[in-house]
C-alpha cells in the first residue's frame, strides 16, 4: 500500500540556504548531533545543528554518498578538501 506523500513547506530563510565549510559530528547510543559550521579563522561558528537517530543519521549518509557518486558520474571525480590546519572547538 503507497502512502499519501507528507506535504512539506519551506520558511523564505530556510529556503535561501546557509553555507558551510566544516562540520563536527558526536553520538551517544541514542542519537547523532551533527554541527555544520563556517570557519574563517579567526572565529566561526555553528550555521545548523541536526539531531537524530542512528537509523536515519545511516540512511542520511546513504543518500549523500549516492548523491556523490551520481555528481561524480557526472562531472568526474571529486578531490577532497585538505583538514582544517587548526583546531575546532566550542569555546565560551
Amino acid at each position: 500500500m503507497v502512502k499519501d506523500p507528507v506535504p512539506l513547506h519551506m520558511s523564505s530563510d530556510d529556503a535561501r540556504g546557509s553555507y558551510a565549510n566544516t562540520l563536527v559530528v558526536r553520538n551517544t547510543k541514542e542519537e547523532f548531533v551533527t554541527d555544520f559550521l563556517f570557519s574563517c579563522p579567526p572565529a566561526g561558528g555553528v550555521a545548523h545543528r541536526i539531531i537524530t537517530s542512528p537509523g536515519n543519521q545511516k540512511r542520511m549518509v546513504k543518500a549523500l554518498m549516492e548523491s556523490i557518486e551520481m555528481y561524480e558520474s557526472d562531472y568526474g571525480p571529486i578531490d577532497p578538501t585538505e583538514e582544517p590546519d587548526f583546531e575546532i572547538g566550542f569555546q565560551p
